[in-house]
């Protein structure tokens, strides 16, 4: 089996076989990371063969120190970011207007205050799939969708958050928290539907075991 360090140093003497095996080694988790910022969708497809006409271009930049997945990824990301931040439709330079035309649209019956502990722990008790958590993540609003994978996935603050956005940290913030609610809410409604027909199963074995 041919080791990731030869496939690297192949890919910088310009080896297209090499290339080749690079690609089919990344390209899914690279497009898991366009899915998790731009959702499913030709922009995505787009920034994932961009970025790897990045990586084949620049990849004698890659020192050898630390994850060469990881230094990939940071070249995904900000491609996507460039993106983001360059769509005139994105709602990372959307005022409040657009952000609450989008909650009154999508957001039906948020969250209460009340019984949220009871909430969360049906929400735990379902085991939701990673997949499962990215789908809802890539059906957030851009500005949201970003806030959220930079803060909760890449572990930066809001003060880095609102440096890479050109952004205020507290639109971080708020972001954030909007997207956490949203999130939360669709858990719970799926959480609901998914315990009721547990509860028809449940009902339809106790009629067969009484009849």
């Amino acid at each position: 089996m041919i080791e990731l360090s030869e496939i690297i140093e192949a890919c910088r003497r310009g080896e297209r076989l090499a290339q080749k095996m690079l690609y089919q080694e990344f390209s899914m988790k690279m497009r898991a990371v366009c899915y998790r910022y731009l959702g499913k969708n030709a922009d995505a497809e787009d920034i994932l063969q961009e970025g790897f006409i990045t990586v084949f271009t620049k990849i004698s930049q890659y020192s050898g120190k630390g994850s060469f997945e990881g230094w990939m990824k940071r070249i995904f990301i900000n491609s996507s970011l460039r993106l983001l931040k360059n769509k005139q439709n994105s709602i990372l330079s959307h005022g409040e207007e657009k952000i609450v035309q989008w909650e009154q649209k999508n957001v039906e019956n948020p969250l209460s205050a009340g019984g949220t502990e009871k909430q969360q722990d049906l929400i735990r008790r379902m085991n939701f799939s990673k997949e499962e958590l990215m789908e809802l993540l890539q059906k957030l609003p851009e500005g949201y969708r970003v806030v959220f994978n930079l803060f909760a996935i890449e572990k930066h603050n809001h003060k880095e958050i609102a440096k890479i956005l050109s952004i205020s940290e507290n639109t971080s913030r708020s972001q954030l928290n909007r997207a956490r609610k949203h999130v939360q809410q669709k858990l719970y409604e799926i959480s609901l539907k998914r315990a009721l027909k547990e509860d028809n199963e449940q009902y339809k074995n106790l009629l067969r075991v009484v009849s």
